[in-house]
């Protein structure tokens, strides 16, 4: 183990959750995309998303703030995700489509729910009674 590391066991276990969502909502939306030239496309969407969720849809400046990505950057990937089908413009604001709940959502969905699951169980056991006296008789030599 990485002792160098600052809680290097929790990090690896959200690290690696992360990759695998990123990856499992990438297949699911952007299956003809490479992982780098989906990223902002699911940055944005993401903030759609939860701006609409919110009842405060979102333009392209606030997404740009969000996401830290210029305005004409973030201008370009909510036009490709109009082409594609997954927002709507409505005035200066975007809303989510219908497409957004694609075919096999409630699995989908629960893949999420099961490796978030799965994450949470390996960082609950990471600080077991059992691991602590581990890490503190490490930390005592």
């Amino acid at each position: 183990m990485h002792t160098e590391i600052a809680f290097a066991s929790e990090r690896a276990i959200i690290a690696d959750m992360l990759i695998n969502l990123l990856t499992n909502v990438r297949l699911t939306y952007f299956p003809d995309l490479e992982p780098a030239d989906a990223h902002d496309l699911l940055l944005a969407g993401a903030h759609v998303l939860i701006a609409q969720l919110g009842s405060q849809p979102a333009t392209a400046s606030d997404i740009s703030q969000v996401i830290g990505r210029p305005t004409d950057v973030v201008t370009q990937r909510l036009d490709e995700l109009i082409r594609r089908g997954y927002i709507e413009r409505r005035a200066n604001h975007y809303e989510m489509t219908m497409k957004f709940n694609v075919p096999n959502l409630p699995r989908h969905m629960r893949t999420h729910i099961n490796i978030i699951q799965a994450a949470a169980k390996r960082l609950g056991a990471v600080h077991s009674p059992r691991h602590a006296r581990r890490v503190q008789r490490f930390s005592a030599t």
